[in-house]
């Protein structure tokens, strides 16, 4: 999956409305807000990004995915609104927040039900320049997606300037969405755009967004730790990771190659996306991999396998991938953090052929 940065985006300038979740504002205690205790955990990497949020000087800002889609125009405010509130409701994670007491590090939990949720919907005035645009996205994003508060998501409309056309009604209209990542993944955000689109047309034309019904990640990370917690030493998983971080003395895989020591100071994250392969040459490689019986997939990782050795001579590759944890039917639509980790190690040493390598790779990738 490729993400695009927000100030690599085509934005187009005009007029933005920010339509940002609210729990009982007027009220004087979170209960009469609609918040009730939920004691239900989070799910272990969310807890891990909370707590590396509050040492953080950033408080887990700037850690939001997002996306941007289009939605025929003109934009019906009091549909778009009630798809919103809809899809909140869908998603339990979405009107949940959980927290970490910064004296004690106990972890605790608020969830509102269905239907507690209201929508601020503030107007902005015209941005004639996409400049305009892109600095206040940036800006409502990095302030309303922390981990440690809540709301950590906003939706944004952005409807065009008006064009000298006979026919207004075909103008399109652009949606942006961000959220934390404790609540979301990459996987989630396109689940977004299509169950929004969905649910703007059941509330505008009313046609039935048929959307699967979703699972809540709060349930998952009951789940999640239930399982973990009857794991024993002698579990094939814990095994594997066990003999993985043997192998690397307790370290985790480095890049092959001497690139120095590590830089003192923080260096900003950005990322890199760049195309090795035409689609005819993509197409060629793939069936390669199929004729040897295995996977694009595999194949890629030999590739790498050889890459690596022959630059550095170690015939040992080792890497981790991310894998999904949608392992139930119920977590498929569901939002969240859906990622773990897989290692991923074999020796080439012996491999006489491109094909015996992707068949290490594809015994690993199986195992």
């Amino acid at each position: 999956m490729e993400f695009t940065e927000l100030a690599d985006y085509a934005l187009p300038a005009g007029t933005m409305t920010e339509w940002i979740p609210s729990v009982g504002p007027h009220a004087s205690t979170p209960a009469l807000a609609g918040w009730q205790p939920d004691e239900r955990p989070t799910s272990y990497v969310h807890e891990a990004h909370l707590r590396s949020s509050l040492a953080s000087p950033r408080r887990g800002r700037e850690s939001w995915l997002g996306a941007a889609f289009e939605m025929e125009g003109p934009l019906d405010k009091p549909a778009f609104r009630r798809a919103v509130l809809a899809w909140i409701d869908r998603h339990e994670p979405m009107r949940s927040h959980a927290s970490i007491d910064e004296d004690s590090g106990v972890l605790s939990r608020v969830t509102a039900t269905p239907g507690a949720i209201d929508i601020w919907q503030v107007e902005q005035e015209l941005c004639e320049q996409s400049s305009e645009v892109f600095e206040h996205l940036q800006y409502l994003f990095d302030e309303y997606t922390s981990p440690l508060a809540w709301p950590a998501y906003a939706f944004v409309t952005l409807e065009p300037l008006p064009k000298d056309t006979a026919d207004q009604d075909q103008s399109r209209i652009t949606v942006f969405f961000a959220a934390d990542h404790s609540i979301i993944d990459g996987l989630s955000t396109v689940l977004v755009a299509h169950e929004i689109s969905a649910l703007y047309a059941e509330a505008k034309d009313n046609i039935p967004a048929q959307l699967f019904e979703a699972g809540s990640y709060l349930d998952f990370g009951v789940s999640e730790r239930r399982i973990h917690a009857e794991l024993e030493h002698t579990h094939e998983a814990v095994v594997t990771w066990q003999r993985f971080l043997d192998e690397g003395h307790g370290l985790l895989p480095e890049f092959p190659l001497d690139i120095g020591e590590p830089s003192a100071s923080h260096t900003a994250q950005s990322g890199l996306s760049a195309w090795i392969l035409d689609t005819e040459r993509a197409d060629s490689f793939s069936v390669a991999c199929r004729k040897t019986g295995n996977s694009l997939f595999s194949g890629l990782l030999a590739a790498l396998a050889i890459a690596g050795a022959e630059l550095s001579g170690n015939t040992q590759f080792r890497t981790i991938t991310p894998v999904h944890t949608r392992d139930q039917p119920q977590w498929v639509s569901s939002l969240g953090w859906f990622v773990g980790l897989c290692p991923l190690s074999f020796d080439i040493a012996r491999a006489e052929s491109f094909g015996a390598v992707v068949a290490q790779a594809t015994e690993q990738v199986t195992a």
